[in-house]
């Protein structure tokens, strides 16, 4: 992290999150590997469905988490990692 910055504020929450987001890659891979095999044997509508639930979950939970919506805490990260691991 010091190659990015000197800051030890700013390396000590850039670790915490790649801690997170290190545990979510395998199930990234994972999961990109079954989408492919849904791609490659013609099953593309629910890859593109899968892909899009996806995405709107991330929009919702970004915004939850960092913004203190529904009644979570304000987490005030400019990305949180916490609703990454939606593929």
């Amino acid at each position: 992290m010091l190659l990015f910055t000197p800051d030890q504020e700013l390396i000590t929450i850039g670790a915490s999150y790649l801690r997170i987001m290190g545990i979510t890659y395998l199930c990234w891979g994972i999961t990109e590997v079954y989408l492919a095999i849904l791609r490659s044997v013609g099953r593309v509508t629910v890859s593109m469905a899968l892909n899009m639930l996806a995405f709107v979950l991330n929009v919702i939970l970004n915004a939850t988490f960092i913004f203190g919506l529904f009644g979570m805490p304000k987490l005030e990260l400019p990305v949180s990692p916490l609703p990454q691991p939606c593929p």
